[in-house]
């Protein structure tokens, strides 16, 4: 679970840069007690709560563009639809597909040895 969680924020950093993500993190912590990486992981459903009080409506946009950026960069084998909504719905079997993605995510990161997480459109 360490590397998934170091490989999963280099990826996102690279996405919102650290900055962004620091922010993000913050709101996040304030709202549920728990990180970005923290409730992408293990709280799926909260995190995305979190997302629309902070972003309203457009948290949808934020979770569909991440996962795209994702997607590309890291050649997931999922939409950026079916992830929004794996996020959204909060069941075991959700959780444990997303971990399968985000396990996905760390390995192809990790082989590449740095040469993904730079995101390129």
């Amino acid at each position: 679970m360490p590397i998934m969680k170091q490989e999963l924020k280099r990826a996102i950093s690279s996405i919102l840069g650290e900055g962004g993500m620091e922010v993000l993190d913050f709101q996040l912590r304030r709202c549920m007690g728990a990180g970005l990486l923290e409730g992408l992981i293990e709280y799926p459903q909260r995190l995305y709560i979190c997302l629309r009080r902070i972003y309203g409506d457009g948290a949808d946009a934020i979770v569909m563009l991440l996962g795209e950026a994702l997607i590309k960069t890291y050649d997931l084998d999922i939409s950026s639809r079916r992830l929004l909504l794996l996020i959204k719905e909060g069941s075991p079997e959700a959780g444990e597909k997303l971990r399968e993605v985000w396990a996905s995510l760390a390995r192809r990161s990790f082989r590449s040895g740095g040469e993904l997480h730079e995101y390129r459109e």
